[in-house]
This record gives C-alpha cells, sequence and structure tokens, in this order.
C-alpha cells in the first residue's frame, strides 16, 4: 500500500512539472522547430588589403549587406535549444581614398609644359558571397527572450574586386594663367578600371564566432516570430592579400518559424 501512494504522489509530481499553470507557463521549447531567417545589416572591414596598384593599401571598408538562409533547433531541456542554421551571405565592401600625383601637363597650343600636383581618388569595390553552416546553442531564461551562439563554417561562392582611379577635377590653371584640361596619364580619360577580377588567396573555409540575442512572439499556436541581433566575428582572415584581412558584419535579422 505504500508504494502504491508513492508511485501515484511521484506520477502527480512529474504530471504537474509538465501541464501549464498561472506560475509554470506553457513552455515554448518543447518540440522541434524549422523556420525561414532573413535579415539586412552592414559589413565592415577590420585589417587591410591589397591590390594590383602599387602602394595601393585599401583600409576601413564598409557596405550594407544581407543574410538569408534556414535554422533547425530543437529543446535540450527547459532552458536550452540546440540547433543549426544553413545561410546565404552577401558580405562585400565598398573602400576609397585620395591621393596627389605628379602630372606632366601643356598648355592647348603646345608651347608650354608643366608639371603639377592633381588629387586622384581610389576606389574598390567587392562582391563576396558565401554559405556558411553554423550549429548553435540557445539560452532562453524566460519565454520571450534568448541568448544564442553559434560557430560559423563558411565556403566562399564568388569573391570579385573592381579598382577604379578618378580625377577629382578635370581642368587645372598653369603658372602662366593658362586654363587646361587634364587626363590620366595615356589616355584621354578621367577615370579608368585598373583591375576587375577575382579576389586572389581567397581562404577555405571561412571560421567565426556569432553571438545573437532575439525575443520570441508567438503569432499562432505553432508559428512564431523571431526578431534577434546577430554578430558575426571572424577568426579567419579572409584572404592573405592584405594584412589580417576579416569581413565582419551585423545583422537585423528576421525569424519565421514553425512547430515541427
Amino acid at each position: 500500500m505504500i508504494v502504491i501512494v508513492v508511485s501515484l504522489s511521484s506520477s502527480t509530481q512529474a504530471i504537474s512539472q509538465i501541464e501549464a499553470s498561472p506560475i509554470q507557463p506553457e513552455r515554448l521549447y518543447n518540440y522541434h522547430q524549422l523556420g525561414l531567417v532573413i535579415g539586412l545589416g552592414q559589413n565592415f572591414q577590420s585589417g587591410k588589403y591589397y591590390v594590383e596598384c602599387d602602394d595601393c593599401i585599401f583600409e576601413d571598408g564598409v557596405k550594407f549587406g544581407y543574410t538569408i538562409g534556414l535554422n533547425y533547433e530543437f529543446n535540450i531541456d527547459d532552458m536550452f535549444n540546440v540547433g543549426i542554421m544553413g545561410l546565404f551571405d552577401d558580405f562585400g565592401l565598398k573602400n576609397s581614398f585620395v591621393e596627389n600625383e605628379r602630372l606632366n601637363v601643356s598648355s592647348e597650343d603646345g608651347t608650354y609644359n608643366e608639371i603639377i600636383t592633381v588629387p586622384f581618388r581610389h576606389t574598390a569595390e567587392s562582391k563576396f558571397t558565401a554559405i556558411s553552416i553554423m550549429p548553435h546553442l540557445k539560452f532562453h531564461p524566460a519565454k520571450f527572450v534568448f541568448f544564442d551562439l553559434g560557430f560559423s563554417l563558411g565556403f566562399p561562392l564568388s569573391s570579385n574586386i573592381k579598382h577604379e582611379k578618378e580625377l577629382t577635377q578635370t581642368t587645372a590653371r598653369l603658372s602662366n594663367g593658362a586654363i587646361v584640361d587634364i587626363s590620366i596619364d595615356g589616355t584621354q580619360e578621367t577615370k579608368v578600371v585598373l583591375e576587375d577580377n577575382e579576389f586572389p588567396e581567397v581562404n577555405q573555409p571561412q571560421f567565426s564566432i556569432v553571438p545573437m540575442l532575439g525575443f520570441n512572439y508567438v503569432i499562432k499556436n505553432k508559428v512564431f516570430l523571431r526578431p534577434f541581433f546577430m554578430y558575426r566575428l571572424p577568426i579567419s582572415n579572409y584572404s592573405e592579400r592584405g594584412e589580417d584581412f576579416m569581413v565582419n558584419s551585423w545583422r537585423i535579422m528576421f525569424e519565421f518559424s514553425m512547430k515541427l
């Protein structure tokens, strides 16, 4: 008789721990989920990279990018989920700097030559895309908020660099008072493309640590909306054509998730 009472008591306690109550709301993370994730944000450069032009070094590049993919996850207890994301990233950069160069220019009638100093703007635009696999561990101390930490293994799909050189002025006044049109040496142009190639020496694969912070919203019984902030912190160089060249990013993400 004692054994039966103990058994019934234990069963009642187990059921009471699972069922929803005002003190213990229904758990949000007691099933498998599949979600679509999409987000926009900014890419920004750390370190520096080189191009084919001598003494052209690009730093501090930034550009907006986007991320889209799928997320699958399931709970391992009341406070932790594990999952894996498959993502596609666009994370290019745009950089520019101005330098002065000396040009030999002539008057229109060709009777007077002079070497002048002229400012040029160098602009580099890189276009990078990649797919990545990211296992992650999610901690949800409350029903409406979560902290997430992922480890990303990325594989670049395309990497292109375009380097342009442009005069910032198209005329100059010589010391004799004459005003002349100026162009880039060897051309009649004020803007030329110096390089438009595949970005060299890209490392495969790419490794990143990805912390995330977000919120849970229940749209209906089996559908959830989760806005979250994601920061990608690379731990490997994107390319060896540079010094500690990495592409960081942040994203404002949205996940539309469904109970399976």
